[in-house]
Protein backbone atom coordinates (compact mmCIF):
# COMPACT_ATOMS: atom_id res chain seq x y z
CA UNK A 1 0.00 0.00 0.00
CA UNK A 2 1.03 3.52 -0.45
CA UNK A 3 1.40 5.45 2.10
CA UNK A 4 0.78 9.17 2.35
CA UNK A 5 3.81 11.47 1.65
CA UNK A 6 4.48 14.90 3.93
CA UNK A 7 6.29 17.78 2.10
CA UNK A 8 7.59 20.91 4.32
CA UNK A 9 5.76 23.94 3.31
CA UNK A 10 8.06 27.33 2.95
CA UNK A 11 5.18 29.86 1.42
CA UNK A 12 1.31 30.33 0.99
CA UNK A 13 1.48 28.86 -2.68
CA UNK A 14 3.76 25.87 -1.41
CA UNK A 15 0.96 24.92 0.75
CA UNK A 16 -1.59 24.35 -1.25
CA UNK A 17 0.29 22.49 -3.51
CA UNK A 18 2.03 20.22 -1.05
CA UNK A 19 -1.66 19.74 0.15
CA UNK A 20 -3.06 18.74 -3.14
CA UNK A 21 0.31 16.34 -2.97
CA UNK A 22 -0.74 14.93 -0.05
CA UNK A 23 -3.94 14.53 -0.45
CA UNK A 24 -3.66 12.96 -3.73
CA UNK A 25 -2.16 9.65 -1.86
CA UNK A 26 -4.33 9.28 0.20
CA UNK A 27 -5.84 5.74 0.43
CA UNK A 28 -9.19 7.53 -0.01
CA UNK A 29 -8.95 8.75 -3.52
CA UNK A 30 -7.71 5.25 -4.39
CA UNK A 31 -10.00 3.22 -6.78
CA UNK A 32 -12.91 0.60 -5.22
CA UNK A 33 -11.83 -1.81 -8.03
CA UNK A 34 -9.41 -3.28 -5.23
CA UNK A 35 -10.55 -5.64 -3.16
CA UNK A 36 -7.87 -3.92 -0.30
CA UNK A 37 -10.55 -0.99 -0.11
CA UNK A 38 -14.34 0.06 1.12
CA UNK A 39 -15.99 1.61 -2.25
CA UNK A 40 -16.62 5.28 -1.36
CA UNK A 41 -20.23 6.67 -1.02
CA UNK A 42 -21.03 9.27 -3.22
CA UNK A 43 -20.81 12.11 -0.56
CA UNK A 44 -17.29 10.84 -0.39
CA UNK A 45 -16.91 11.37 -4.06
CA UNK A 46 -18.11 14.99 -4.25
CA UNK A 47 -15.84 15.94 -1.65
CA UNK A 48 -13.02 14.12 -3.58
CA UNK A 49 -13.94 15.87 -6.77
CA UNK A 50 -14.30 19.24 -4.71
CA UNK A 51 -11.30 18.93 -3.12
CA UNK A 52 -8.93 18.43 -6.46
CA UNK A 53 -10.58 21.36 -8.26
CA UNK A 54 -10.83 23.65 -5.37
CA UNK A 55 -7.72 25.82 -6.39
CA UNK A 56 -8.67 26.00 -10.30
CA UNK A 57 -12.82 27.09 -9.12
CA UNK A 58 -11.33 29.29 -7.29
CA UNK A 59 -9.26 30.97 -10.07
CA UNK A 60 -11.30 30.71 -13.06
CA UNK A 61 -14.75 30.21 -12.13
CA UNK A 62 -15.38 32.31 -9.14
CA UNK A 63 -14.42 35.39 -11.25
CA UNK A 64 -16.92 34.65 -13.25
CA UNK A 65 -19.38 34.12 -10.79
CA UNK A 66 -19.07 37.36 -9.72
CA UNK A 67 -22.56 39.03 -10.74
CA UNK A 68 -24.18 35.95 -8.78
CA UNK A 69 -22.09 36.99 -5.55
CA UNK A 70 -22.71 40.93 -6.12
CA UNK A 71 -26.56 39.74 -5.82
CA UNK A 72 -26.22 38.03 -2.78
CA UNK A 73 -24.71 40.98 -1.47
CA UNK A 74 -27.29 43.42 -2.20
CA UNK A 75 -30.25 40.77 -0.87
CA UNK A 76 -28.19 40.46 2.19
CA UNK A 77 -28.43 44.72 2.46
CA UNK A 78 -31.98 44.28 2.41
CA UNK A 79 -32.16 41.99 5.25
CA UNK A 80 -29.75 43.19 7.72
CA UNK A 81 -31.10 45.11 10.01
CA UNK A 82 -28.18 46.96 11.44
CA UNK A 83 -24.88 47.50 9.50
CA UNK A 84 -22.77 47.68 12.13
CA UNK A 85 -22.23 43.93 13.98
CA UNK A 86 -24.45 41.65 12.00
CA UNK A 87 -23.01 37.84 11.67
CA UNK A 88 -23.43 36.18 8.94
CA UNK A 89 -22.92 31.98 8.02
CA UNK A 90 -22.18 31.19 4.40
CA UNK A 91 -22.42 27.67 3.68
CA UNK A 92 -21.13 25.69 0.80
CA UNK A 93 -18.88 28.64 0.67
CA UNK A 94 -16.21 26.77 -1.55
CA UNK A 95 -12.85 29.31 -1.63
CA UNK A 96 -14.30 32.31 0.30
CA UNK A 97 -17.71 33.39 -1.76
CA UNK A 98 -19.70 35.38 -1.47
CA UNK A 99 -18.15 35.55 2.39
CA UNK A 100 -15.60 37.96 1.11
CA UNK A 101 -17.87 39.56 -1.26
CA UNK A 102 -20.02 40.07 2.35
CA UNK A 103 -16.80 41.31 4.17
CA UNK A 104 -16.28 43.89 1.96
CA UNK A 105 -19.37 45.56 1.94
CA UNK A 106 -20.01 44.51 5.82
CA UNK A 107 -16.51 45.08 7.51
CA UNK A 108 -17.77 45.30 10.85
CA UNK A 109 -19.71 41.65 10.36
CA UNK A 110 -18.68 38.33 11.69
CA UNK A 111 -18.46 36.12 8.76
CA UNK A 112 -18.27 32.28 9.07
CA UNK A 113 -16.99 30.61 5.62
CA UNK A 114 -17.49 26.97 5.90
CA UNK A 115 -16.97 24.17 3.10
CA UNK A 116 -16.51 20.40 3.49
CA UNK A 117 -13.72 20.25 1.43
CA UNK A 118 -10.79 21.43 3.51
CA UNK A 119 -9.15 22.24 0.07
CA UNK A 120 -11.71 25.28 -0.03
CA UNK A 121 -10.59 26.06 2.93
CA UNK A 122 -7.12 26.47 2.63
CA UNK A 123 -7.49 28.24 -0.45
CA UNK A 124 -10.28 30.43 1.03
CA UNK A 125 -8.02 31.84 3.20
CA UNK A 126 -5.01 32.65 0.53
CA UNK A 127 -7.77 34.39 -0.33
CA UNK A 128 -9.00 36.24 2.31
CA UNK A 129 -5.31 37.48 3.36
CA UNK A 130 -4.64 38.79 -0.02
CA UNK A 131 -7.96 41.06 0.65
CA UNK A 132 -6.62 41.97 3.89
CA UNK A 133 -10.66 40.60 4.96
CA UNK A 134 -10.17 39.82 8.68
CA UNK A 135 -13.52 39.67 9.40
CA UNK A 136 -14.02 36.26 7.70
CA UNK A 137 -13.09 32.88 10.01
CA UNK A 138 -13.07 29.85 7.78
CA UNK A 139 -14.29 27.02 9.27
CA UNK A 140 -15.01 23.20 8.18
CA UNK A 141 -18.53 21.95 7.98
CA UNK A 142 -20.74 20.32 6.66
CA UNK A 143 -24.48 21.52 5.91
CA UNK A 144 -26.17 18.35 6.66
CA UNK A 145 -24.56 18.30 10.31
CA UNK A 146 -23.25 21.85 11.58
CA UNK A 147 -21.44 22.21 14.53
CA UNK A 148 -22.40 25.44 15.05
CA UNK A 149 -25.06 26.74 18.45
CA UNK A 150 -28.89 26.93 17.68
CA UNK A 151 -29.87 30.50 17.39
CA UNK A 152 -26.43 31.99 15.99
CA UNK A 153 -26.42 34.02 12.93
CA UNK A 154 -28.07 37.28 11.69
CA UNK A 155 -28.14 35.44 7.91
CA UNK A 156 -27.90 32.69 6.93
CA UNK A 157 -26.83 32.17 3.33
CA UNK A 158 -25.82 29.00 0.81
CA UNK A 159 -24.97 29.97 -2.27
CA UNK A 160 -24.80 27.20 -5.53
CA UNK A 161 -24.27 24.86 -2.94
CA UNK A 162 -27.86 23.37 -1.49
CA UNK A 163 -28.02 21.18 -4.58
CA UNK A 164 -25.11 18.96 -3.75
CA UNK A 165 -26.71 18.40 -0.41
CA UNK A 166 -29.83 16.24 1.42
CA UNK A 167 -31.91 20.08 0.90
CA UNK A 168 -34.21 19.15 3.72
CA UNK A 169 -31.65 18.16 6.15
CA UNK A 170 -29.42 20.67 5.49
CA UNK A 171 -32.11 23.37 5.30
CA UNK A 172 -33.02 21.83 8.42
CA UNK A 173 -29.40 22.93 9.95
CA UNK A 174 -29.78 26.46 8.46
CA UNK A 175 -32.74 27.66 10.43
CA UNK A 176 -31.77 25.59 13.76
CA UNK A 177 -28.34 27.93 13.68
CA UNK A 178 -30.36 31.09 12.72
CA UNK A 179 -31.58 33.55 14.98
CA UNK A 180 -35.21 34.22 15.65
CA UNK A 181 -36.86 36.40 12.93
CA UNK A 182 -33.71 35.94 11.03
CA UNK A 183 -33.22 35.04 7.13
CA UNK A 184 -31.87 31.64 5.54
CA UNK A 185 -31.14 32.48 1.81
CA UNK A 186 -30.77 30.03 -1.13
CA UNK A 187 -29.50 30.93 -4.32
CA UNK A 188 -29.86 27.76 -7.17
CA UNK A 189 -29.38 27.53 -10.83
CA UNK A 190 -31.93 27.87 -13.02
CA UNK A 191 -33.34 25.37 -15.76
CA UNK A 192 -30.46 23.78 -17.44
CA UNK A 193 -31.60 24.57 -20.94
CA UNK A 194 -31.49 28.76 -19.38
CA UNK A 195 -27.71 28.06 -18.15
CA UNK A 196 -25.23 29.11 -20.83
CA UNK A 197 -22.40 28.70 -19.44
CA UNK A 198 -22.96 25.23 -18.52
CA UNK A 199 -23.37 23.96 -21.95
CA UNK A 200 -20.04 23.39 -22.96
CA UNK A 201 -19.03 22.43 -20.01
CA UNK A 202 -21.76 19.35 -20.10
CA UNK A 203 -20.84 18.55 -23.39
CA UNK A 204 -16.84 17.92 -22.77
CA UNK A 205 -17.52 16.12 -20.08
CA UNK A 206 -20.50 13.58 -20.98
CA UNK A 207 -18.41 13.23 -24.28
CA UNK A 208 -16.01 11.33 -22.68
CA UNK A 209 -18.53 9.47 -19.98
CA UNK A 210 -19.76 5.72 -20.76
CA UNK A 211 -23.06 6.90 -18.75
CA UNK A 212 -23.72 10.86 -20.34
CA UNK A 213 -26.20 12.06 -17.53
CA UNK A 214 -24.44 10.96 -14.35
CA UNK A 215 -22.37 14.21 -13.14
CA UNK A 216 -24.82 16.91 -14.78
CA UNK A 217 -28.12 15.16 -12.66
CA UNK A 218 -31.11 17.41 -13.37
CA UNK A 219 -31.44 17.68 -9.87
CA UNK A 220 -28.86 19.87 -9.63
CA UNK A 221 -30.72 22.61 -11.94
CA UNK A 222 -33.97 24.00 -11.41
CA UNK A 223 -35.39 22.57 -8.51
CA UNK A 224 -36.69 25.63 -7.27
CA UNK A 225 -40.37 23.62 -6.38
CA UNK A 226 -38.09 20.79 -4.48
CA UNK A 227 -36.40 23.36 -2.05
CA UNK A 228 -39.55 25.74 -1.48
CA UNK A 229 -41.17 22.83 -0.31
CA UNK A 230 -38.30 21.94 2.02
CA UNK A 231 -38.30 25.21 3.31
CA UNK A 232 -41.87 25.33 4.38
CA UNK A 233 -41.20 21.95 6.02
CA UNK A 234 -38.49 22.55 7.80
CA UNK A 235 -40.67 25.83 9.65
CA UNK A 236 -38.90 29.12 7.42
CA UNK A 237 -41.82 31.35 6.65
CA UNK A 238 -42.69 34.32 4.43
CA UNK A 239 -41.13 32.16 1.28
CA UNK A 240 -40.23 34.43 -1.41
CA UNK A 241 -38.56 33.76 -4.32
CA UNK A 242 -36.69 36.56 -6.95
CA UNK A 243 -35.47 35.43 -10.62
CA UNK A 244 -32.93 36.98 -12.14
CA UNK A 245 -30.39 36.21 -15.16
CA UNK A 246 -26.84 37.28 -15.23
CA UNK A 247 -24.13 37.92 -17.67
CA UNK A 248 -21.10 35.47 -17.15
CA UNK A 249 -17.42 35.86 -19.03
CA UNK A 250 -14.43 34.70 -18.56
CA UNK A 251 -11.27 36.73 -19.85
CA UNK A 252 -7.66 35.85 -20.38
CA UNK A 253 -5.08 36.42 -23.35
CA UNK A 254 -6.04 33.38 -25.15
CA UNK A 255 -7.63 30.41 -24.73
CA UNK A 256 -4.83 28.52 -24.66
CA UNK A 257 -3.43 30.11 -21.30
CA UNK A 258 -6.55 30.03 -19.63
CA UNK A 259 -7.05 26.27 -20.09
CA UNK A 260 -3.52 26.01 -19.09
CA UNK A 261 -3.56 28.36 -15.96
CA UNK A 262 -6.52 26.16 -14.23
CA UNK A 263 -9.85 25.82 -16.77
CA UNK A 264 -7.74 22.26 -17.86
CA UNK A 265 -7.55 21.30 -14.44
CA UNK A 266 -10.63 21.80 -13.04
CA UNK A 267 -11.70 19.64 -16.10
CA UNK A 268 -8.82 16.70 -15.04
CA UNK A 269 -10.90 17.23 -11.77
CA UNK A 270 -13.90 15.81 -12.75
CA UNK A 271 -12.42 13.81 -15.20
CA UNK A 272 -9.95 11.73 -12.62
CA UNK A 273 -12.70 11.40 -10.10
CA UNK A 274 -14.91 10.35 -13.34
CA UNK A 275 -12.16 7.53 -14.24
CA UNK A 276 -11.86 6.09 -10.54
CA UNK A 277 -15.39 5.74 -10.93
CA UNK A 278 -15.15 3.28 -13.67
CA UNK A 279 -17.20 5.47 -16.30
CA UNK A 280 -14.40 7.22 -18.27
CA UNK A 281 -14.71 5.94 -21.99
CA UNK A 282 -11.09 6.55 -22.44
CA UNK A 283 -8.00 7.07 -20.82
CA UNK A 284 -7.72 10.10 -18.79
CA UNK A 285 -5.32 12.37 -21.15
CA UNK A 286 -6.78 11.57 -24.10
CA UNK A 287 -10.40 12.28 -22.43
CA UNK A 288 -8.63 15.83 -21.10
CA UNK A 289 -7.64 16.82 -24.72
CA UNK A 290 -10.83 15.62 -26.36
CA UNK A 291 -12.57 17.95 -23.72
CA UNK A 292 -11.04 20.63 -24.50
CA UNK A 293 -11.64 20.17 -28.04
CA UNK A 294 -15.17 19.80 -27.38
CA UNK A 295 -15.23 22.86 -25.06
CA UNK A 296 -14.20 24.87 -27.42
CA UNK A 297 -15.82 23.46 -30.60
CA UNK A 298 -19.42 23.73 -28.49
CA UNK A 299 -18.45 27.36 -27.07
CA UNK A 300 -17.81 28.62 -31.34
CA UNK A 301 -21.33 26.26 -32.50
CA UNK A 302 -23.19 28.65 -29.60
CA UNK A 303 -22.04 31.49 -30.29
CA UNK A 304 -20.14 32.26 -26.88
CA UNK A 305 -16.35 33.22 -28.26
CA UNK A 306 -15.89 36.76 -28.55
CA UNK A 307 -12.09 37.23 -28.97
CA UNK A 308 -9.36 34.89 -28.81
CA UNK A 309 -6.06 36.82 -29.87
CA UNK A 310 -2.92 36.72 -28.36
CA UNK A 311 -2.21 39.58 -26.31
CA UNK A 312 -5.88 41.28 -26.17
CA UNK A 313 -7.35 40.90 -22.50
CA UNK A 314 -10.88 41.24 -23.34
CA UNK A 315 -13.05 38.39 -22.60
CA UNK A 316 -12.66 35.44 -24.35
CA UNK A 317 -16.07 33.86 -23.75
CA UNK A 318 -19.61 35.89 -23.17
CA UNK A 319 -22.84 33.75 -21.62
CA UNK A 320 -25.55 36.27 -22.01
CA UNK A 321 -28.37 34.19 -20.36
CA UNK A 322 -27.71 32.46 -17.30
CA UNK A 323 -30.90 32.00 -14.84
CA UNK A 324 -30.33 32.08 -11.41
CA UNK A 325 -32.73 31.64 -8.17
CA UNK A 326 -32.99 33.30 -4.89
CA UNK A 327 -35.20 31.63 -1.95
CA UNK A 328 -35.82 33.85 1.36
CA UNK A 329 -37.02 32.47 4.03
CA UNK A 330 -37.33 33.02 7.63
CA UNK A 331 -37.01 31.43 11.08
CA UNK A 332 -40.32 32.26 13.13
Amino acid sequence: MMMPTCFLCFSPLNCTISFILFYEQHPMVYSPKSQSFVPLTKRQWDVARWNRCAPFYASEWMPMYRPIYDRVVEQCVKEVKSEEYPSFLDICSGAGEPSLSLAKRFPGAEIVSADLAATNIRVGKLRASKAKASNVLFQYADAEDLQFDSDSFDVVVCCLGLMYCDVEVALEQMSRVAKSGSPVCVVLFGPLHQLDHIQPFKMAIESQRTTPDMDLAPSIFDNRLAVEAAMKRVGLTKIRCEESSVEFKIFGNSWDKVWERGFGRYFDGWLATTSEQGELNKTLPEALENAKMVYFQTAQEKGFVVENREGDNSALFKFPRNTIITLVGYKP
